[in-house]
């Protein structure tokens, strides 16, 4: 990844930031010369965005946390991540695999979402993570309230 495709991330989340949807938007650098940009967002949670610019990842760390890996919730969203790419989704809901590879990981139960941006596709990339999480996020509030209600304080109602 090069400066002009972290520009591009940046640019686009500023974009976010402005409109409103993200609050208290900020930049710093991890390590490894890892870009992380942090924002409060869904359910007025803290996320980390993170830009790997030497595997031109874009990373939404621990995005869920509390989800055993041998749990039915684990593998729901699993397989409702796997299908993000699937051709019976909308072209504007779906991750195009010829773009970008979007997956999901459990470390020590927070899940994290990653997406590879294939071909430079770096503004298309930050959309479809966004999307994906957002996405993810109602999958959640459709299926598994109990899990909003107890992870994030989310009302009952």
């Amino acid at each position: 990844m090069t400066d002009a495709h972290q520009n591009t991330v940046r640019r686009k989340l500023r974009e976010y930031a402005n409109r409103g949807v993200f609050r208290g938007f900020a930049e710093s650098t991890g390590r490894d010369n890892k870009t992380v940009f942090a924002f409060t967002w869904m359910e007025d949670t803290q996320f980390d965005l993170v830009v790997d610019r030497s595997r031109d990842t874009l990373v939404l760390k621990d995005v869920l946390p509390n989800v055993p890996v041998t749990s039915d919730l684990y593998s729901d969203l699993k397989t409702f991540m796997n299908a993000r790419s699937d051709q019976s989704l909308p072209a504007h809901r779906r991750v195009d695999p010829n773009r970008a590879e979007v997956r999901m990981v459990n470390r020590k139960g927070a899940i994290t979402v990653e997406l590879t941006v294939k071909r430079n596709q770096f503004t298309y990339g930050v959309g479809r993570l966004l999307r994906t999480a957002q996405e993810l996020f109602g999958h959640l509030h459709m299926y598994h309230p109990q899990y909003l209600w107890e992870n994030f304080d989310v009302p009952a109602e």
